[in-house]
C-alpha cells in the first residue's frame, strides 16, 4: 500500500514571493509618519543633532533633510526687481520719493534717481552647503561614517554625477542651478525716437547665476528694512548626503554612481547623529556677485543707498533641525535580524598650498590693496595678443610666460585601490568677499568674477602608480596643451553623466571648472586588479595649471565721465568689459571607494570594505570569464 501522493501547485509568478522582490509586487507602508530633531548645537561653524528611534520595525526614508533659517542683512537695495533683473541699473524712484529708507534726493538734486548697482545675492551653484562642509559625520548605531574635507571635492564630484535641472530641483533651497557660461549679445534702443544711432550693446546675464538670485528671493519668509540695510529671513532647506542616506533619489544618475547602490529604505538605525563643521560658511554658501557705486556727486544723480558695507548672514535661534522620515510596516511583515548594504568612503589628499604674496616661478600675483580687497591668485591668460584696460577695450594677453605653476602632490599611499579618482584645482572659499572693493582701489577683483566658482586649468598631468608608467602620460603638445585637454575631457565624460557640462561644452570645462574623473582601469590599467581587492598601491602625481578664467559677465560694467576707470559706474558712456578672473586655488586629488559595505543589527552596525585577497579575486574573475 502507498501513501498518498502530494498534488503539484503552480503559481504565477507575479503572486510568488521569490528571493527578492519580483517587478509587479508592490508592497506599501501601513503609515508614513516624520520625525524633528532638533539641533544641541547651531552656529554657523558647528551643527550637531542626536536621536533614537521612536520605535521598533521602522524603516527609514535615504532621504533625510536639514532644516534651518538664516537672517541676511544687505546694505543695498534687495527686493523682488533686483532679485529677477540681476543686473546694474535696474531701479529708479523720483526725487521726493516719501520712503525715506528706500530712497532720497540724489546729490546733484535731480528728478530722479538712478540705482548705481544691485547687490545680486546668490545661492552658492549646486549644493551650497556641502561646498562649505569641512567635515560631515554621522554615528550609525555606533559606528562613524564620515565625509572629510567635503569643501574641497564636492561641488566638482556633483557636478560629474548630477545634470544641471536636477540639481535645480534638488537644491532649489540651498543652491540649484549651475553656471551655464550661456550668456549671449544683444541690442537695444536706447532712443523712444527710434533714432537708429540709438542703441546699445550688452551681454545677458548667465541663466543659472539669474536662476540662483529668484531661488534666494523666493526662500524669503519675512522682510524688512533697518538701519543697516535689508534684512530677510530665508528657509534652507538642504538633503543629507551622507551614505546610506542619499540625496539623488529618483533623479538620473550615471552607472558608476555610487548612490545608485545605496538602499531604497535604511532598516535598524536605532540612535543616530549628525555632526557638521562648517568653514567661511558667510563667504561660501551665499554669493555677493553684484556691488555698489564707488563715487558721488558729478553729473549723475546718485541714490543715497548705495552703502559700501558688508552683506551679513546670523542662524535664526531655535530654528535649526533635521527631518526624518520613517516607514512602518504591515503587521504581518517584520524586519530581519541583520542586513547589509552598499555605501562609499572618500580620502582625500591636498597638493602644494598658494603662496600669499606675488610668486612669478609659481605664476602667482597681489591684487587690490587693503585687508578687504587684496588678493594674491594666478595670473590670468586670455585670448588676444595684447593686454588692453581702457573703458571702450579690454583685452587681455595669451602670453604664457611666467603663468603656469607646477604643482607636485607627496606620494598616495593607499590600501586599496580606489575606484575612482578626482583631481582638480578648485578656488577657496576664503578667498570669496561679501564686501565690496574700495573706490581707489583699481587693482581689486570685482565681486562678479571673484565670488564665481572657478578651478585653474590642468595643461599637463602625470599619473604613476607603483612606480611603473600609467595611462596618463604628458603628450608632445607641450606648447598649447589642447592634445592632453582633449584626451582627458573625453576620458572625464566616460565617468560623469550625459549632461555634464552640455551648455558650455569643453570651452566651459577647459577653462572654467577643470576637473578630472578618472576610473581605476583609466589610471591604472597595468595592475591586473580592480577596486576591492587588497592590493597596496602608491600613486605619484605631477600637473602643471594656468589660469584661463577670462569671460564678460552682464555685472561687469564700466562708464566713462565721473567714473572714469572704474569698473562699476553710470556716466557718459557705459560698456561692458572683460574681466579675469585671479583664482587662488589649491589642488586636491580624492580617491572613490564603492565596494564598501554597511552590516546592521538592531543594535550594532559595521562597516567593511571588500577586500578580496589577489588570488580569491582572480578565481572569482576567471568564474566569471569562463561564462562568456
Amino acid at each position: 500500500m502507498t501513501d498518498v501522493q502530494p498534488i503539484p501547485v503552480y503559481r504565477p509568478t507575479f503572486l510568488t514571493d521569490g528571493g527578492e522582490f519580483r517587478g509587479s509586487l508592490i508592497e506599501s507602508p501601513a503609515n508614513v509618519f516624520y520625525q524633528k530633531v532638533s539641533a544641541s548645537r547651531a552656529t554657523l561653524n558647528r551643527l550637531q543633532f542626536q536621536w533614537r528611534s521612536v520605535s521598533d520595525n521602522l524603516l527609514l526614508s535615504p532621504t533625510a533633510m536639514l532644516r534651518m533659517k538664516l537672517t541676511i542683512t544687505c546694505p543695498q537695495i534687495w527686493d523682488q526687481l533686483t532679485s529677477a533683473i540681476s543686473v546694474h541699473g535696474v531701479t529708479s524712484a523720483a526725487a521726493d520719493t516719501t520712503d525715506a529708507n528706500l530712497y532720497v534726493a540724489p546729490d546733484e538734486g535731480g528728478d530722479n534717481a538712478t540705482q548705481q548697482g544691485v547687490p545680486c545675492l546668490v545661492f552658492a551653484d549646486g549644493d551650497a552647503f556641502s561646498s562649505v562642509c569641512s567635515s560631515a559625520n554621522l554615528i550609525f548605531n555606533g559606528t562613524s561614517i564620515s565625509l572629510n574635507r567635503q569643501n574641497r571635492f564636492w561641488r566638482d564630484w556633483m557636478r560629474t554625477q548630477v545634470a544641471c535641472e536636477d540639481a535645480a530641483r534638488i537644491y532649489k533651497a540651498c543652491g540649484g542651478s549651475y553656471d551655464k557660461y550661456d550668456q549671449r549679445p544683444v541690442v537695444v534702443s536706447t532712443n523712444p525716437t527710434g533714432a537708429l544711432n540709438a542703441i546699445a550693446v550688452g551681454i545677458t546675464q548667465d541663466s543659472g547665476i539669474n536662476e540662483r538670485s529668484k531661488n534666494l528671493y523666493a526662500m524669503s519668509a519675512t522682510g524688512r528694512v533697518e538701519a543697516d540695510g535689508f534684512s530677510r529671513v530665508i528657509q534652507v532647506s538642504y538633503p543629507v548626503p551622507l551614505p546610506p542616506f542619499n540625496p539623488w533619489r529618483g533623479h538620473s544618475l550615471p552607472a558608476s554612481c555610487p548612490y545608485k547602490s545605496c538602499p531604497l529604505a535604511i532598516p535598524h538605525l536605532s540612535s543616530g547623529s549628525l555632526d557638521f563643521l562648517l568653514e567661511d560658511f558667510e563667504k561660501g554658501f551665499l554669493r555677493r556677485l553684484g556691488q555698489s557705486g564707488f563715487t558721488a556727486g558729478g553729473a549723475t544723480n546718485r541714490i543715497a543707498c548705495n552703502k559700501a558695507g558688508a552683506v551679513a548672514i546670523a542662524i535664526v535661534d531655535n530654528e535649526t533641525y533635521v527631518e526624518l522620515k520613517y516607514f512602518r510596516l504591515s503587521h504581518s511583515r517584520s524586519l530581519k535580524e541583520s542586513y547589509r548594504f552598499a555605501i562609499w568612503q572618500a580620502q582625500t589628499f591636498l597638493g602644494e598650498a598658494p603662496p600669499t604674496e606675488t610668486k612669478a616661478e609659481k605664476g602667482h600675483a597681489v591684487y587690490g590693496v587693503g585687508a578687504d580687497d587684496a588678493l594674491c591668485g594666478m595670473i590670468p591668460i586670455g585670448k588676444d595678443h595684447t593686454t588692453k584696460t581702457a573703458v571702450a577695450m579690454s583685452e587681455i594677453s595669451s602670453d604664457k610666460s611666467g603663468k603656469t605653476w607646477k604643482v607636485q602632490f607627496d606620494t598616495l599611499n593607499l590600501a586599496q585601490i580606489p575606484s575612482f579618482l578626482l583631481i582638480s584645482c578648485p578656488k577657496l572659499t576664503d578667498s570669496y568677499s561679501m564686501g565690496t572693493p574700495a573706490a581707489a582701489n583699481a587693482g581689486a577683483v570685482p565681486n562678479c568674477v571673484r565670488n564665481l566658482s572657478h578651478n585653474l586649468y590642468i595643461k599637463q598631468i602625470r599619473i604613476i602608480v607603483n612606480s611603473a608608467r600609467g595611462a596618463i602620460e604628458k603628450s608632445a603638445d607641450v606648447g598649447t596643451g589642447f592634445i592632453d585637454a582633449e584626451r582627458l575631457w573625453q576620458m572625464t565624460r566616460e565617468n560623469c553623466n550625459s549632461k555634464y557640462f552640455a551648455e558650455g561644452g569643453f570651452r566651459a570645462w577647459r577653462d572654467f571648472g577643470c576637473a578630472l574623473l578618472l576610473s581605476s582601469p583609466q589610471f591604472a590599467p597595468g595592475l591586473q586588479a580592480c577596486d576591492g581587492v587588497a592590493y597596496p598601491v602608491q600613486i605619484q602625481i605631477e600637473m602643471e595649471v594656468e589660469n584661463r578664467a577670462v569671460d564678460i559677465c552682464a555685472l561687469s560694467v564700466c562708464g566713462g565721465g565721473v567714473n572714469d576707470g572704474q569698473r562699476v559706474g553710470y556716466g557718459a558712456k557705459v560698456c561692458h568689459r572683460l574681466e579675469p578672473d585671479c583664482i587662488r586655488a589649491q589642488a586636491q586629488c580624492t580617491a572613490f571607494y564603492q565596494k564598501v559595505v554597511l552590516a546592521t543589527t538592531e543594535t550594532s552596525a559595521s562597516v567593511n570594505a571588500m577586500n578580496y585577497p589577489l588570488a580569491s579575486a582572480e578565481r572569482l574573475l576567471n568564474a566569471a570569464g569562463s561564462r562568456f
